[in-house]
Protein backbone atom coordinates (compact mmCIF):
# COMPACT_ATOMS: atom_id res chain seq x y z
CA UNK A 1 0.00 0.00 0.00
CA UNK A 2 1.38 3.40 -0.87
CA UNK A 3 2.29 5.40 1.95
CA UNK A 4 -0.56 7.98 3.37
CA UNK A 5 0.53 11.68 2.11
CA UNK A 6 0.89 14.06 4.67
CA UNK A 7 -1.96 16.91 5.18
CA UNK A 8 -1.32 19.96 4.37
CA UNK A 9 -2.54 22.64 7.53
CA UNK A 10 -3.08 25.87 6.40
CA UNK A 11 -3.63 28.56 9.28
CA UNK A 12 -5.30 31.91 9.36
CA UNK A 13 -3.11 34.07 11.12
CA UNK A 14 -5.97 36.68 12.03
CA UNK A 15 -3.16 38.62 15.21
CA UNK A 16 -0.07 39.09 16.07
CA UNK A 17 2.44 38.08 18.53
CA UNK A 18 0.66 41.10 20.55
CA UNK A 19 -2.56 39.57 20.45
CA UNK A 20 -3.67 42.53 18.48
CA UNK A 21 -5.74 42.35 15.49
CA UNK A 22 -3.58 42.25 11.96
CA UNK A 23 -4.91 44.82 9.25
CA UNK A 24 -7.98 45.19 11.45
CA UNK A 25 -9.86 47.76 9.03
CA UNK A 26 -11.64 50.58 11.12
CA UNK A 27 -13.42 54.09 10.06
CA UNK A 28 -10.47 55.85 10.16
CA UNK A 29 -8.98 53.27 7.42
CA UNK A 30 -8.42 54.87 4.34
CA UNK A 31 -10.28 53.04 1.27
CA UNK A 32 -6.95 53.37 -1.05
CA UNK A 33 -3.58 52.20 -0.23
CA UNK A 34 -1.15 54.87 0.79
CA UNK A 35 1.47 52.82 -1.57
CA UNK A 36 4.96 52.28 -1.29
CA UNK A 37 6.87 54.06 1.58
CA UNK A 38 8.94 56.85 0.89
CA UNK A 39 12.13 55.21 0.68
CA UNK A 40 10.65 53.32 -1.83
CA UNK A 41 11.63 54.65 -5.26
CA UNK A 42 9.13 52.33 -7.32
CA UNK A 43 6.65 54.61 -7.46
CA UNK A 44 8.62 58.11 -7.66
CA UNK A 45 7.80 60.96 -9.92
CA UNK A 46 10.54 60.04 -12.31
CA UNK A 47 8.65 62.76 -14.81
CA UNK A 48 11.88 63.51 -17.83
CA UNK A 49 10.40 66.95 -17.81
CA UNK A 50 12.39 67.66 -14.91
CA UNK A 51 15.43 67.75 -16.85
CA UNK A 52 14.48 70.99 -18.68
CA UNK A 53 14.02 73.19 -15.73
CA UNK A 54 17.08 71.32 -13.42
CA UNK A 55 19.51 74.19 -12.02
CA UNK A 56 17.28 77.36 -12.84
CA UNK A 57 16.45 79.65 -10.13
CA UNK A 58 13.17 80.17 -9.03
CA UNK A 59 12.10 83.12 -10.95
CA UNK A 60 13.22 81.57 -14.37
CA UNK A 61 11.28 77.73 -13.60
CA UNK A 62 7.81 77.44 -15.50
CA UNK A 63 4.87 77.18 -13.41
CA UNK A 64 1.15 77.23 -13.42
CA UNK A 65 1.32 79.90 -10.22
CA UNK A 66 2.38 82.13 -12.51
CA UNK A 67 -0.49 82.20 -14.93
CA UNK A 68 -3.34 82.20 -12.13
CA UNK A 69 -3.54 86.09 -11.49
CA UNK A 70 -3.29 87.29 -14.84
CA UNK A 71 -5.38 84.84 -16.67
CA UNK A 72 -7.85 85.33 -13.43
CA UNK A 73 -8.05 89.17 -14.90
CA UNK A 74 -8.29 87.62 -18.20
CA UNK A 75 -11.77 85.50 -17.79
CA UNK A 76 -12.75 88.72 -15.73
CA UNK A 77 -12.13 91.12 -18.73
CA UNK A 78 -13.57 88.63 -21.09
CA UNK A 79 -16.58 87.68 -18.70
CA UNK A 80 -17.40 91.07 -17.86
CA UNK A 81 -17.88 92.90 -20.85
CA UNK A 82 -19.99 91.06 -22.49
CA UNK A 83 -23.08 92.53 -21.55
CA UNK A 84 -22.00 96.16 -21.14
CA UNK A 85 -20.81 95.43 -25.08
CA UNK A 86 -24.15 94.14 -25.98
CA UNK A 87 -25.84 97.24 -24.11
CA UNK A 88 -23.43 99.61 -26.30
CA UNK A 89 -24.37 97.28 -29.24
CA UNK A 90 -28.12 98.13 -28.45
CA UNK A 91 -27.31 101.87 -28.25
CA UNK A 92 -25.33 102.00 -31.09
CA UNK A 93 -27.59 100.55 -33.40
CA UNK A 94 -30.70 102.68 -32.13
CA UNK A 95 -29.37 105.88 -32.58
CA UNK A 96 -28.41 104.92 -36.20
CA UNK A 97 -31.62 103.35 -36.52
CA UNK A 98 -33.31 106.99 -35.16
CA UNK A 99 -31.47 108.59 -37.62
CA UNK A 100 -32.30 106.42 -40.69
CA UNK A 101 -35.90 107.22 -40.13
CA UNK A 102 -35.10 110.98 -39.98
CA UNK A 103 -33.40 110.88 -43.59
CA UNK A 104 -36.69 109.01 -44.51
CA UNK A 105 -38.75 111.13 -42.85
CA UNK A 106 -37.92 114.51 -41.80
CA UNK A 107 -40.95 115.31 -39.78
CA UNK A 108 -40.24 111.86 -37.98
CA UNK A 109 -39.47 112.63 -34.13
CA UNK A 110 -38.00 110.72 -31.51
CA UNK A 111 -36.24 110.81 -28.06
CA UNK A 112 -32.19 111.27 -28.72
CA UNK A 113 -30.35 108.50 -27.49
CA UNK A 114 -27.84 108.64 -25.03
CA UNK A 115 -25.00 106.38 -24.76
CA UNK A 116 -24.84 104.22 -21.84
CA UNK A 117 -27.97 105.65 -20.61
CA UNK A 118 -31.43 104.18 -20.26
CA UNK A 119 -33.06 103.99 -23.61
CA UNK A 120 -36.75 102.80 -23.51
CA UNK A 121 -37.16 103.95 -26.94
CA UNK A 122 -35.25 101.70 -28.44
CA UNK A 123 -37.20 98.53 -27.16
CA UNK A 124 -38.59 98.28 -30.24
CA UNK A 125 -38.97 95.36 -32.66
CA UNK A 126 -37.10 97.24 -35.60
CA UNK A 127 -33.66 97.96 -32.88
CA UNK A 128 -33.94 94.43 -32.06
CA UNK A 129 -33.79 92.67 -35.17
CA UNK A 130 -30.89 94.65 -36.18
CA UNK A 131 -29.08 94.23 -32.61
CA UNK A 132 -29.62 90.14 -32.98
CA UNK A 133 -28.48 90.10 -36.74
CA UNK A 134 -25.08 92.65 -35.96
CA UNK A 135 -24.27 90.21 -32.71
CA UNK A 136 -24.80 87.23 -35.11
CA UNK A 137 -22.72 88.56 -37.30
CA UNK A 138 -19.89 89.01 -34.70
CA UNK A 139 -20.02 85.95 -32.84
CA UNK A 140 -19.76 84.08 -36.02
CA UNK A 141 -17.02 86.19 -37.63
CA UNK A 142 -15.22 85.61 -34.22
CA UNK A 143 -15.85 82.10 -33.61
CA UNK A 144 -15.06 81.02 -37.66
CA UNK A 145 -11.75 82.85 -37.36
CA UNK A 146 -10.78 81.56 -34.16
CA UNK A 147 -11.89 78.10 -34.50
CA UNK A 148 -9.22 78.45 -38.22
CA UNK A 149 -6.33 80.09 -36.04
CA UNK A 150 -6.64 78.38 -32.68
CA UNK A 151 -4.98 75.13 -33.59
CA UNK A 152 -2.59 76.77 -36.05
CA UNK A 153 -1.26 78.96 -33.21
CA UNK A 154 -1.21 75.63 -31.08
CA UNK A 155 0.67 73.91 -33.32
CA UNK A 156 3.00 77.54 -33.58
CA UNK A 157 3.29 77.20 -29.83
CA UNK A 158 4.72 73.90 -30.19
CA UNK A 159 7.70 74.85 -32.37
CA UNK A 160 8.86 78.62 -31.13
CA UNK A 161 7.10 78.63 -27.15
CA UNK A 162 4.25 79.10 -25.33
CA UNK A 163 4.72 82.52 -24.26
CA UNK A 164 4.74 84.17 -27.65
CA UNK A 165 1.80 83.12 -28.92
CA UNK A 166 -0.17 83.18 -25.31
CA UNK A 167 0.43 87.25 -25.84
CA UNK A 168 -0.83 87.67 -28.91
CA UNK A 169 -3.96 85.90 -28.25
CA UNK A 170 -4.78 88.99 -26.42
CA UNK A 171 -3.39 91.63 -28.64
CA UNK A 172 -6.50 90.67 -30.94
CA UNK A 173 -8.83 91.88 -27.93
CA UNK A 174 -6.83 94.88 -27.63
CA UNK A 175 -7.55 95.67 -30.99
CA UNK A 176 -11.28 95.12 -30.56
CA UNK A 177 -11.36 97.14 -27.05
CA UNK A 178 -9.79 100.26 -28.81
CA UNK A 179 -12.21 100.10 -31.60
CA UNK A 180 -15.27 99.59 -29.05
CA UNK A 181 -14.31 102.77 -27.27
CA UNK A 182 -13.73 104.79 -30.66
CA UNK A 183 -17.18 104.03 -31.69
CA UNK A 184 -18.95 104.81 -28.28
CA UNK A 185 -17.42 108.19 -27.58
CA UNK A 186 -17.44 109.23 -31.59
CA UNK A 187 -20.71 107.25 -32.90
CA UNK A 188 -20.93 109.80 -36.05
CA UNK A 189 -17.49 109.36 -37.14
CA UNK A 190 -16.90 105.57 -36.62
CA UNK A 191 -19.88 103.19 -37.83
CA UNK A 192 -21.29 100.13 -35.15
CA UNK A 193 -20.06 98.72 -38.15
CA UNK A 194 -16.61 98.84 -37.41
CA UNK A 195 -17.00 96.73 -34.35
CA UNK A 196 -16.71 93.45 -37.42
CA UNK A 197 -13.39 94.94 -37.64
CA UNK A 198 -12.45 94.63 -33.99
CA UNK A 199 -14.03 90.81 -34.31
CA UNK A 200 -11.63 89.96 -37.05
CA UNK A 201 -8.53 90.95 -35.54
CA UNK A 202 -10.20 89.14 -32.22
CA UNK A 203 -10.53 85.86 -34.11
CA UNK A 204 -7.26 86.20 -36.30
CA UNK A 205 -5.19 86.17 -33.06
CA UNK A 206 -7.60 83.52 -31.48
CA UNK A 207 -9.23 84.86 -29.03
CA UNK A 208 -10.37 83.78 -25.74
CA UNK A 209 -10.32 79.85 -27.38
CA UNK A 210 -6.66 80.20 -28.24
CA UNK A 211 -5.63 81.98 -25.11
CA UNK A 212 -7.57 78.63 -22.68
CA UNK A 213 -5.56 76.23 -24.55
CA UNK A 214 -2.45 77.43 -24.72
CA UNK A 215 -2.72 78.05 -21.14
CA UNK A 216 -3.63 74.50 -20.59
CA UNK A 217 -0.49 73.30 -22.60
CA UNK A 218 1.82 76.00 -20.63
CA UNK A 219 0.59 73.89 -17.76
CA UNK A 220 1.04 70.76 -19.09
CA UNK A 221 4.76 71.40 -20.23
CA UNK A 222 6.08 72.48 -16.87
CA UNK A 223 3.63 69.80 -14.67
CA UNK A 224 4.19 65.97 -14.48
CA UNK A 225 1.68 64.21 -15.35
CA UNK A 226 0.53 62.52 -11.98
CA UNK A 227 -0.32 66.92 -11.37
CA UNK A 228 -1.60 67.97 -14.08
CA UNK A 229 -4.92 67.51 -13.15
CA UNK A 230 -5.00 69.40 -10.03
CA UNK A 231 -2.94 72.04 -11.76
CA UNK A 232 -5.44 72.34 -15.17
CA UNK A 233 -8.07 72.62 -12.59
CA UNK A 234 -6.54 75.81 -10.67
CA UNK A 235 -6.95 77.34 -14.46
CA UNK A 236 -10.50 76.15 -14.40
CA UNK A 237 -10.81 77.80 -11.06
CA UNK A 238 -9.90 81.01 -12.57
CA UNK A 239 -12.26 80.58 -15.62
CA UNK A 240 -15.64 80.09 -14.27
CA UNK A 241 -13.91 81.90 -11.24
CA UNK A 242 -13.85 85.09 -13.94
CA UNK A 243 -17.10 84.14 -16.10
CA UNK A 244 -19.44 83.99 -12.85
CA UNK A 245 -17.85 87.53 -11.53
CA UNK A 246 -17.23 89.46 -13.99
CA UNK A 247 -20.71 90.61 -14.52
CA UNK A 248 -21.32 91.22 -11.07
CA UNK A 249 -17.94 92.94 -10.48
CA UNK A 250 -18.61 95.35 -13.79
CA UNK A 251 -22.23 95.97 -13.03
CA UNK A 252 -20.71 97.16 -9.46
CA UNK A 253 -18.31 99.06 -11.35
CA UNK A 254 -20.63 100.95 -13.24
CA UNK A 255 -22.93 102.11 -10.29
CA UNK A 256 -19.85 103.62 -8.58
CA UNK A 257 -18.31 105.45 -11.90
CA UNK A 258 -21.63 106.57 -13.34
CA UNK A 259 -20.14 105.52 -17.06
CA UNK A 260 -21.15 102.29 -19.02
CA UNK A 261 -17.68 103.23 -20.99
CA UNK A 262 -15.40 102.77 -17.75
CA UNK A 263 -15.94 99.13 -18.19
CA UNK A 264 -13.93 99.15 -21.65
CA UNK A 265 -11.48 101.01 -20.10
CA UNK A 266 -10.45 98.74 -17.49
CA UNK A 267 -10.81 95.56 -19.82
CA UNK A 268 -8.45 97.42 -21.97
CA UNK A 269 -5.99 97.95 -19.23
CA UNK A 270 -6.39 94.19 -18.12
CA UNK A 271 -5.41 92.49 -21.79
CA UNK A 272 -2.65 95.33 -21.85
CA UNK A 273 -1.31 93.85 -18.25
CA UNK A 274 -1.81 90.36 -19.56
CA UNK A 275 0.29 91.18 -22.74
CA UNK A 276 3.14 92.32 -20.83
CA UNK A 277 3.30 89.76 -17.67
CA UNK A 278 2.51 87.18 -20.49
CA UNK A 279 5.33 88.09 -22.57
CA UNK A 280 7.92 89.88 -20.57
CA UNK A 281 7.82 88.25 -16.95
CA UNK A 282 6.80 84.72 -17.06
CA UNK A 283 9.54 82.30 -17.79
CA UNK A 284 9.29 80.08 -21.10
CA UNK A 285 7.22 76.49 -20.50
CA UNK A 286 9.06 74.90 -23.40
CA UNK A 287 12.85 74.37 -23.35
CA UNK A 288 15.04 74.97 -26.64
CA UNK A 289 15.71 71.30 -26.78
CA UNK A 290 12.20 70.70 -27.59
CA UNK A 291 11.27 73.54 -29.64
CA UNK A 292 13.92 72.46 -31.71
CA UNK A 293 12.56 68.60 -31.66
CA UNK A 294 9.37 69.65 -32.89
CA UNK A 295 10.18 71.98 -35.60
CA UNK A 296 12.91 69.41 -36.95
CA UNK A 297 9.21 66.88 -36.75
CA UNK A 298 7.46 70.15 -39.07
CA UNK A 299 10.54 70.40 -41.26
CA UNK A 300 9.65 66.69 -41.98
CA UNK A 301 5.95 66.51 -42.39
CA UNK A 302 6.39 69.81 -44.85
CA UNK A 303 9.09 68.22 -46.76
CA UNK A 304 6.84 65.14 -47.11
CA UNK A 305 3.43 67.19 -47.91
CA UNK A 306 5.03 68.55 -50.94
CA UNK A 307 5.98 65.72 -53.20
CA UNK A 308 2.17 66.07 -53.94
CA UNK A 309 -0.70 67.95 -54.51
CA UNK A 310 -3.08 66.13 -52.27
CA UNK A 311 -0.66 66.34 -49.05
CA UNK A 312 -0.96 69.80 -49.71
CA UNK A 313 -4.39 69.90 -49.63
CA UNK A 314 -4.16 67.59 -46.96
CA UNK A 315 -2.05 70.18 -44.90
CA UNK A 316 -4.43 72.40 -45.17
CA UNK A 317 -7.60 70.92 -43.71
CA UNK A 318 -8.71 72.78 -40.57
CA UNK A 319 -9.56 69.89 -38.93
CA UNK A 320 -5.76 68.11 -39.49
CA UNK A 321 -4.91 68.79 -36.03
CA UNK A 322 -7.67 66.36 -34.76
CA UNK A 323 -5.98 63.58 -36.04
CA UNK A 324 -4.27 63.42 -32.52
CA UNK A 325 -7.21 62.16 -31.20
CA UNK A 326 -7.15 58.97 -33.67
CA UNK A 327 -6.47 56.05 -32.09
CA UNK A 328 -2.57 54.27 -33.08
CA UNK A 329 -2.60 51.00 -31.79
CA UNK A 330 -3.50 48.21 -28.78
CA UNK A 331 -4.21 51.09 -25.73
CA UNK A 332 -4.07 54.33 -27.25
CA UNK A 333 -8.30 54.73 -28.06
Amino acid sequence: MPAPKDDVIVTRVDRDVHNKPVNEATETTSLLSAGAPDGDGSCADTWPGYADFEGLPWWRTPSVYWLLVPYALFTLAFGGSLVPKLNLIIDLVCQRHFADQTVLDPAFAYTPVFIGAENPQCLIKEVKKRVSMFTLAINLTTGILSAVTAPKLGQLSDRYGRRKLLALASCGGVVAEIIVILCANFPWTFHYNWLLLGAVADGLTGSFTAGSVLVNSYTSDCTPPSQRGVRIGYLHACLFTGLAFGPLLTGYFVAWTGSLLSVFYVTLGCHVFFILFVGFAIPESLSVKRQIRARNKYDQEQEVLAKGAWETIKAANPLAPLRILWPTGQGSS
